[in-house]
């Protein structure tokens, strides 16, 4: 102790450049990680105060967006139909790549690379009833559809609405339900968005089995149209 407070006592003398070392040598590394540590812990707060909840969650599989249309979609959706924009946000996933058949790893002829980890993604998002509505080619909306992730379109939209479809012609069905509507015309999906699977197949959208934003789900439907 003795000791101690004899270097307190030589450093208190020291010349400036003396004392910078010393506290260099002892105290500096406890400050950053005392400043560090803080800033996680400010950091951690702000995520949890400012975290929004997600009122919708759109899968475009096997899309990609034009620049920077995929925000000026989400702003212009939420701005009309969501009720608190500082609160909650809606998702446009185009990250999943599914293949359908044998295709897999790099396709050269939509230079596209597919995984397993989005198709093991996208099934966990489904049996949470996480995915309000799904928007893709028909072979990926038939595969989902045969695998029962999907509600019949007379469940969540209105009649006028499914008779409209219906009438053009727009859609498919399974074990005698209407499934999925094709999207093909959807101005707002053609202008912000291209569709960079294999082939070139009809555009496809589903609602979500277990979805908890179905309304939205269907707002974001006739939005695209």
């Amino acid at each position: 102790m003795d000791e101690f407070k004899e270097e307190r006592e030589k450093i208190k003398t020291a010349s400036p450049e003396k004392k910078w070392k010393y506290f260099k040598d002892y105290y500096l590394k406890w400050v950053i990680a005392g400043g560090i540590g803080v800033a996680l812990v400010i950091s951690f707060i702000v995520s949890i105060v400012t975290k929004k909840d997600d009122v919708l969650t759109v899968l475009l599989i096997n899309f990609a967006p034009l620049e920077t249309a995929e925000t000026q979609v989400e702003q212009a959706f939420t701005e009309q139909y969501v009720e608190d924009p500082k609160k909650q946000q809606i998702q446009l996933d185009t990250t999943s790549r599914i293949a359908v058949g044998e295709v897999s790893g790099n396709d050269l002829s939509t230079s596209m690379t597919y995984s397993y980890a989005d198709e093991e993604r996208v099934m966990a998002l489904a049996y949470t009833g996480s995915i309000d509505l799904m928007i893709s080619g028909e072979d990926v909306i038939r595969k989902y559809m045969e695998a029962e992730w999907f509600v019949p379109l007379d469940t969540v939209l209105d009649a006028d609405t499914l008779a409209g479809f219906e009438a053009e012609g727009r859609v498919i069905y399974y074990a005698g339900e209407p499934a999925a509507v094709c999207v093909d015309t959807a101005k707002v999906l053609n202008e912000n968005y291209y569709y960079a699977g294999e082939g070139e197949p009809s555009l496809y959208a589903a609602f979500g089995g277990g979805s908890k934003h179905a309304d939205l789900a269907v707002e974001f439907l006739k939005f695209i149209q």
